[in-house]
């Protein structure tokens, strides 16, 4: 029966605390996940390496950085293999029942976790030009076409850049 030890050097936790605690859970080995691998390939090799009656122990559920799905996922993958998890801050132990009340707390956190990674992936900015709305691109044609206004005059006017207009009057 082994006891793992699981880290994120990129976990809002200083790394040396993390250590700190796991070894007073009496550790085997602490596996540090490098906080540029966003695949977590250490943990999903430790996984796979753990066997009947080991121990995963994190210190706070957040390390794991998964959302609900993966962290229902996660510890069916443990329970099938008869190993443990547990998370020493949010006294969450896989093999114990514990109450509704630590049941919805750690709901709570991992949901809080779930709805910063959405609010992450809404604010992601567009990339490339601006877009225009039609009644601008009616206007650059309208200037060029019947005013017979040049296109850096057009540019100026409309408060687009030379490209722009010449992009819509040859369309």
């Amino acid at each position: 029966m082994a006891i793992y030890g699981y880290v994120q050097s990129n976990h809002p936790g200083k790394l040396l605390e993390q250590i700190k605690v796991l070894m007073t859970q009496k550790c085997d080995s602490v596996v540090i996940e490098d906080e540029n691998d966003s695949s977590q390939t250490k943990l999903s090799d430790l996984i796979t390496k753990i066997q009947a009656g080991d121990k995963l122990i994190t210190v706070d559920v957040k390390v794991l950085n998964l959302n609900i799905e993966s962290f229902i996922k996660f510890l069916s993958d443990l329970e099938r293999r008869q190993a443990t998890f547990v998370s020493v801050n949010d006294r969450f132990d896989s093999r114990l029942a514990y109450s509704l009340k630590d049941n919805l707390k750690l709901f709570n956190k991992l949901s809080a976790l779930s709805k910063k990674s959405k609010e992450g992936k809404s604010e992601i900015k567009e990339t490339g030009r601006p877009k225009i709305d039609e009644s601008k691109i009616k206007e650059i044609n309208y200037l060029y076409n019947d005013k017979k206004m040049n296109m850096r005059q057009i540019a100026e006017m409309c408060d687009v850049a030379l490209g722009t207009v010449h992009k819509y009057l040859n369309k």
